[in-house]
């Protein structure tokens, strides 16, 4: 029996997609141990930004599905208890530049998963 690990992910493939995630957050400067939408949902809490305005609506819309409403505002609520650094306005360009193509090759693949988890 496999045992559910301290994040909530209990699949192969999910741990593998928050590792990715974490990596694309450390790429933009960001801390490590984050994923991208906590860090979005800190920076669009704490920062008036369009950039992060507009990052933060691509990804709550692409994991609405699976997630409902305001997916980064839950990570970064499941994720206060981490440094969840700002990073520099190049870090916040290289990670528009993570998201966007990433929610647009999951979007699909995220909708037709949340037709078999339901």
């Amino acid at each position: 029996m496999r045992q559910k690990n301290t994040r909530g992910t209990k699949t192969y493939l999910g741990r593998l997609l928050i590792a990715i995630d974490q990596l694309g957050n450390a790429l933009s400067g960001g801390n490590e141990d984050v994923t991208i939408s906590a860090r979005l949902g800190y920076l669009d809490l704490t920062r008036n930004i369009w950039l992060v305005k507009l990052l933060v609506i691509v990804v709550d819309t692409t994991f609405l599905p699976v997630d409902g409403p305001d997916h980064c505002e839950q990570a970064m609520i499941n994720e206060l208890s981490r440094d969840i650094r700002r990073g520099s306005d190049l870090g916040l360009f290289v990670m528009g530049l993570l998201v966007i193509p990433a929610c647009v090759v999951l979007l699909l693949p995220v909708a037709i998963y949340s037709l078999f988890v339901k």
